[in-house]
């Protein structure tokens, strides 16, 4: 007998893979062009040290040097800045959490605590934010 999971739909064997919910994620560009680039040892050494040091791949950094972007490296990120960003995104999950509360539970318990999280975590971490660029 097949395995059941909470909605009391069949599992899916083939995939572990829980649906979150949520807007499906957009299909990205299948990449169908190879161009051969030649390089000597040291351009190739120094452009994936660049690449390295950026936290991307040899071939983004390519395409970003192709389309005269600069590949933003994370070594020259602040300290704080990446702090600040964590930060973000704990608040964020906080608050999508409580939303779904709100619309599984109604809003009004969740809609104090997402008063409190916007209150005591949101606003004091852009302050903070707001701060470092004046």
């Amino acid at each position: 007998m097949p395995e059941n999971n909470r909605t009391g739909s069949p599992s899916n064997s083939s995939s572990n893979h829980q649906n979150k919910g949520g807007r499906p994620p957009k299909p990205k560009a299948q990449k169908r062009k190879k161009y051969p680039v030649y390089l000597t040892d040291a351009e190739h050494d120094r452009i994936c040290r660049k690449a390295e040091q950026s936290g991307v791949s040899f071939s983004e950094f390519m395409r970003y040097a192709a389309e005269g972007k600069r590949a933003i490296t994370i070594a020259n990120i602040p300290k704080e800045i990446l702090r600040l960003k964590a930060e973000l995104e704990r608040i964020g999950v906080n608050i999508n959490q409580l939303t779904k509360r709100a619309h599984t539970d109604g809003y009004g318990k969740a809609g104090g605590q997402l008063k409190k999280v916007f209150e005591q975590q949101l606003i004091p971490t852009l302050q903070q934010i707001n701060d470092a660029y004046e």
